[in-house]
Parts: C-alpha cells; sequence; structure tokens
C-alpha cells in the first residue's frame, strides 16, 4: 500500500495498492505524511504516476507501464482533446484520447504556473522524458 495526492484536490489524499488496484480516497486538510504519488480522475479513468518498490510507473485504469530509460509518454493535440501515447523502445504500447480537467489561467501572472500543472498527461509526459526528474520525483 502506498499514499498517493490528488493532483487537483489538495485535501484529497488516497491509498493504494498497486497488486490489487484498489484506490480509496480520503479527504484530510494538512495531510503531513509523504506521498509515493500522484492520481488524478477524468471522464476517460484513473490517472496514476507513482514510485512502487523504487520503481516509477505510469497508469491508466488497469493498463500499468514501468517508466523505465527505455518508456516514454508523448502528448500531442490541442484542448480540448489530447493524445496520449506510451512508447517502450519507439513501439507504441498504449494509446488514448483524454480531455484535461482544468484550464491555464488566461493573463495569468505567477511565475511558477506551467501547463503542467493544469495536464497531468503533459505532467507524466515530462517527467518520463527528464532522466534526472525520474529520478527524484517521489523519492524520499
Amino acid at each position: 500500500m502506498i499514499w498517493l495526492r490528488a493532483k487537483e484536490h489538495y485535501d484529497c489524499i488516497a491509498k493504494f495498492d498497486p497488486d490489487s488496484n484498489i484506490l480509496t480516497k480520503i479527504y484530510q486538510e494538512g495531510f503531513e505524511s509523504n506521498t509515493n504519488g500522484t492520481f488524478l480522475e477524468m471522464k476517460e479513468g484513473l490517472f496514476l504516476l507513482y514510485r512502487y518498490n523504487e520503481k516509477l510507473y505510469f497508469q491508466v485504469n488497469d493498463k500499468v507501464f514501468l517508466l523505465d530509460e527505455n518508456t516514454v509518454i508523448n502528448v500531442a493535440g490541442e484542448r480540448p482533446t489530447k493524445i496520449l501515447k506510451v512508447l517502450k523502445n519507439e513501439m507504441i504500447e498504449y494509446e488514448t484520447k483524454y480531455t484535461p480537467t482544468s484550464s491555464p489561467i488566461e493573463d495569468d501572472l505567477t511565475p511558477f504556473v506551467d501547463e503542467e500543472d493544469f495536464d497531468f498527461g503533459l505532467f507524466a509526459s515530462n517527467v518520463s522524458k527528464n532522466p534526472k526528474r525520474k529520478e527524484i520525483i517521489f523519492n524520499k
């Protein structure tokens, strides 16, 4: 069992069992413990990015992908519908369309906000393509 933080709800965490694929949400402000990943529920299903047994995984519903040095996530298209592809050794392992659940605020002056903050697929893609970020994310 690992702890995940909801990507878009600051007060929602979840217990997740990767072996049984069971996610149990808990709404609790001020959760202090470290989490092992993040998740987002979209109309297309449940998207997760997490570390388990020291390895990084990306999951869409019941499809699980180890994000090793041979696996990347590509995102293409414009809002409202985007295409996400998981490639292993440059071969497509999985492909799905999805709709990001939130949009950037027009003319937002917050300097640290990026497009990936509003697009879970893009966030997972950026992590999968950056070896240093892939190594440190969700590592205690």
